[in-house]
């Protein structure tokens, strides 16, 4: 059996870090938790993400880091993103 190709752009670390999704003229918000992260994407982990509208800032405060996210792919409770490159 053959592993499939990872096609990530730049290479992901495991992380368990607060965020926050911000959308709606950033007056509403969702927590998650950061599980992979690189300067390309990340996949956060979080309650109901079929609400997550497909682009939104996400926040790390702890980190200081803010950047527009698109969302690539959904799960049950997860979801994958790319950020801009100008975060």
């Amino acid at each position: 059996m053959m592993v499939p190709k990872d096609r990530r752009a730049a290479p992901r670390f495991r992380a368990y870090k607060g965020g926050k999704v911000v959308f709606g003229k950033r007056l509403c918000t969702f927590d998650c938790v950061v599980r992979d992260f690189s300067e390309r994407g990340a996949r956060l982990k979080m309650v109901a993400p079929e609400f997550v509208p497909s682009s939104f800032f996400l926040k790390i405060p702890k980190d200081g880091f803010e950047a527009e996210a698109v969302v690539r792919h959904r799960s049950n409770d997860e979801i994958g993103v790319e950020l801009s490159p100008e975060h």
